[in-house]
């Protein structure tokens, strides 16, 4: 996060990502009693974690970073 904010708006962007982690906890737990329940199974339950963490990292390929800065670091 600290690579991909732009140069004076860390906090900003630090705080929309606070406020979506906070606005999203309940989509865990929410999709773990809905596949359980609908299921009847603990192990479909728990295997929607794993929806999760690939909608998650289906969402980190859209993600570029910034490009890197050519410094010489001569002094």
């Amino acid at each position: 996060m600290a690579r991909l904010a732009p140069a004076g708006m860390e906090g900003e962007v630090f705080g929309l990502y606070a406020l979506s982690g906070s606005a999203t906890a309940f989509l865990a737990p929410g999709l773990v009693a809905y596949f359980t329940t609908t299921y009847h199974s603990l192990r479909a339950g728990f295997a929607s974690i794993a929806i999760l963490l690939l909608a998650g990292l289906t969402l980190l390929f859209f993600v570029k970073p910034p490009p890197q800065l050519n410094r010489d670091d001569t002094a």
